[in-house]
């Protein structure tokens, strides 16, 4: 990624950060951080026409929020991303997530009463899943 996207996306957050915390109508931040993207791509390319760069920038502010929810999406589904951990698997660093879960294990009674009647246990744990983004393996810590 060069710079001058990372700019941009930078903008994009600061600008939805900046909405949220002024508590404002989205489509005005919306409208303020286009704009101050649009400005921005003038800067860097004095050719661009202002229809251009503002195109140009809704279209940069549409993907970094898409690929902020994707983010958000991966963060809640696998965990965040553990830079030191080595996959058990493949090798890899990096490439794990880690979340904490709760697995419930159910057992069943042996005795033939317990099981006409259903009896059983339910019990919970609280583990580490691990999931390698190279691999796509999923594995429990204890």
């Amino acid at each position: 990624m060069t710079a001058f996207v990372v700019i941009v996306i930078l903008v994009c957050i600061g600008g939805f950060i900046g909405m949220l915390i002024s508590g404002n109508n989205i489509n005005e931040n919306n409208a303020a951080v286009e704009k101050a993207m649009a400005d921005s791509l003038k800067k860097s390319y004095p050719n661009m026409s202002d229809e251009d760069a503002l195109i140009k920038a809704k279209k940069l502010r549409r993907e970094s929020s898409e690929r902020l929810r994707e983010i958000q999406s991966d963060i809640s589904l696998n965990g965040k991303v553990m830079p030191n951990v080595i996959c058990a698997h493949c090798h890899t660093s990096g490439q794990v997530r880690m979340k904490n879960v709760t697995r419930v294990t159910k057992s069943r009674v042996n005795s033939i009463p317990g099981k006409v009647i259903g009896l059983g246990t339910n019990s919970e744990s609280n583990v580490k899943e691990m999931h390698c983004e190279n691999c796509n393996m999923t594995w429990d810590v204890a």
